[in-house]
């Protein structure tokens, strides 16, 4: 069978907590007869809102769950959770694409599809930590230090409010009377970090699973790790022979913005696309193409709309 008659199936691994139009419209913007979405609805949101999405055939919302947390393993389980579901599919999908709610396409689901077709690469950015640069701070005590995600999952704001406070503090005094080796925890493992978003292929997402139920201990070290999501994924890549066919992350994220959070993708980025095209040229990362930018302001439909006609050509 050649390359350009050869079909390609595509999961798309969503995580979502807010903005169901605009995850509908992701979703419409996406679907074709070859790709399937596993989306996992933050725990504390009402699973109700979200119920636009229902319907389709290629859609499911993941019904196991997580209470999300900023910056904590519920991020890296939810991933698990997505990716078990997508990968233990009777059909069989050849790549595993991680999105945001927040996310949006630069290019046509043909191309995207074009993209895939023949194409080993593990797409993930990835490098040795430590990892420290303007805007970016992925320092050697996020494996050092313990930190508690959660003690508990409060049910009202004043709960919330107390239990952010006393969290805090249980870190900050586990900060100050403990400190991980976190080589002998790893186990001589090197760790890298890198962005959160990444599409593996069936066989690097097989290894994943496999390494994870021959080394148990690894995911109860990253239980108490600090965005972990940043970390966990990239380790196990980075120290296994898919290292060598890793390339840069499909989803561009403008890091630029204060206090390590990302710019709102704007007309201005829109218009650095259209003039120069979806390359990226990073100092740690290196070179890459984009497929997907993030984050989307859900209100900016004509954004979303330019996008779709200037950019995707549909």
């Amino acid at each position: 069978m050649s390359i350009q008659s050869k079909q390609i199936r595509l999961a798309y691994l969503i995580l979502a907590h807010e903005n169901p139009g605009q995850l509908k419209r992701l979703v419409s913007t996406l679907s074709t007869r070859d790709t399937a979405f596993f989306i996992h609805i933050d725990r504390k949101t009402d699973i109700k809102t979200f119920d636009i999405l229902t319907g389709p055939e290629n859609v499911e919302l993941i019904q196991d769950r997580h209470y999300v947390n900023w910056g904590g393993f519920s991020l890296v389980e939810a991933t698990l959770t997505l990716l078990q579901k997508a990968f233990s599919d009777p059909r069989k999908f050849d790549r595993f694409l991680l999105l945001s709610g927040a996310d949006y396409p630069v290019k046509s689901n043909c191309y995207i599809k074009q993209f895939f077709l023949g194409n080993h690469h593990e797409y993930i950015s990835l490098a040795p930590m430590p990892i420290l640069r303007e805007n970016e701070n992925k320092a050697l005590e996020r494996l050092e230090k313990i930190h508690i995600e959660a003690l508990f999952h409060p049910q009202s704001k004043p709960l919330t409010v107390f239990h952010n406070l006393a969290t805090y503090y249980v870190n900050i005094a586990l900060d100050l009377l403990y400190k991980r080796n976190y080589q002998k925890k790893l186990k001589g493992i090197k760790p890298y970090a890198g962005h959160q978003w990444w599409a593996f292929s069936r066989e690097a997402v097989s290894y994943i699973f496999d390494f994870l139920e021959k080394n148990v201990s690894y995911l109860s070290f990253f239980k108490y790790c600090k965005v972990p999501d940043e970390i966990f994924f990239h380790t196990i890549i980075a120290n296994s022979k898919y290292v060598k066919q890793t390339a840069p992350s499909l989803t561009y994220v403008d890091w630029r913005g204060l206090n390590y959070h990302p710019e709102i993708i704007s007309q201005d980025h829109f218009l650095t696309i259209k003039q120069h095209g979806n390359l990226f040229d990073d100092a740690v990362y290196g070179k890459g193409e984009f497929l997907f930018v993030r984050k989307i302001d859900p209100e900016n439909k004509e954004l979303l709309d330019r996008i779709d006609r200037e950019l995707r050509r549909v």
